[in-house]
């Protein structure tokens, strides 16, 4: 949301006071729009041009000091004398985006790990008893289906955002800028968020607000993370922000249709495998009842 400046004196200044009221309301209105759509004070003729032709006697005050002819339209007197250009706009929007994610993550929790958690902390190997199986199991006190989630969930999922769902809430195209540049380390940097650009994002936060889990920090990490977008295909397509701004984007990388194959699971061979080498009694040839089979 832009704001419109108005002096305190305003109301008598010469050139406002001699207005009708029709005209005076037709002047606040330009300045609206004007800070609406950061148009630096111009008026295009498409839009005000049907209001002075209903309008005569406003039309001749409003021209007369208040507002310039120009090529396509009007331009408001000294508009940025009183009010910020769409550079300074655009520059303290993204400033205050920056200031936003980095507040947000300051107020982040550190994670600390529970007595309970330093109480079970596996030994190493060096410092289990070289004398039996028996004194190793006991040092490791790893049961076959602790070793196998052990095994099968050792690395994270690289799809998930590291930030958390909280962290999640970009609500303007400089926010949506912002993060792609921050978390698309694998993808070609945005460097202009253009008149195009910051349209499109806003339509498209428009129309699908993602929260949580959901969330568009969620959606570039995930694209961050798939080979095929990072340059991994056959013709080394990478993705761009431009790519993001499609209506579709996000629907389908949620979706997970540029997500890599999820890698096989570890097969019971090489669960006993590490159970063989971490010392699990009837690990090398199945169960300890000799009921298994290797």
């Amino acid at each position: 949301m832009a704001w419109v400046k108005i002096d305190d004196g305003f109301i008598d200044h010469p050139k406002i006071a001699r207005l009708s009221d029709r005209a005076f309301r037709v002047h606040i209105r330009a300045l609206c729009y004007s800070a609406q759509h950061l148009t630096d004070g111009f008026l295009p003729a498409s839009v005000f041009d049907p209001v002075l032709n209903r309008m005569q006697r406003a039309s001749r005050e409003l021209r007369d000091g208040l507002w310039t002819i120009v090529p396509g339209g009007y331009q408001v007197h000294d508009y940025l004398h009183y009010n910020p250009s769409k550079n300074q706009v655009l520059q303290r929007r993204a400033s205050d985006a920056r200031r936003q994610m980095s507040r947000r993550d300051s107020m982040r929790p550190v994670p600390t790990r529970s007595k309970r958690e330093e109480k079970e902390t596996v030994l190493p190997r060096d410092t289990v008893p070289e004398d039996g199986q028996q004194a190793r199991a006991e040092a490791i006190q790893l049961p076959m289906h602790a070793l196998t989630l052990a095994v099968t969930t050792a690395l994270p999922d690289p799809t998930v955002s590291p930030l958390g769902p909280e962290y999640d809430s970009v609500q303007t195209p400089e926010m949506l800028f912002e993060a792609w540049n921050r978390f698309g380390t694998n993808l070609p940097q945005a460097r202009v968020l253009t008149k195009s650009r910051a349209t499109k994002a806003r339509q498209r936060l428009s129309e699908r607000r993602l929260e949580g889990q959901d969330g568009w920090n969620e959606v570039i990490c995930k694209i961050n993370n798939s080979p095929f977008c990072t340059g991994g295909g056959d013709r080394g397509w990478r993705a761009t922000f431009d790519w993001l701004l499609r209506p579709e984007t996000a629907v389908k990388v949620l979706e997970g249709q540029y997500t890599a194959p999820a890698a096989p699971a570890k097969t019971l061979a090489n669960v006993r495998a590490v159970g063989a080498f971490l010392g699990y009694p009837g690990a090398k040839g199945g169960h300890s009842d000799g009921q298994g089979q290797g």
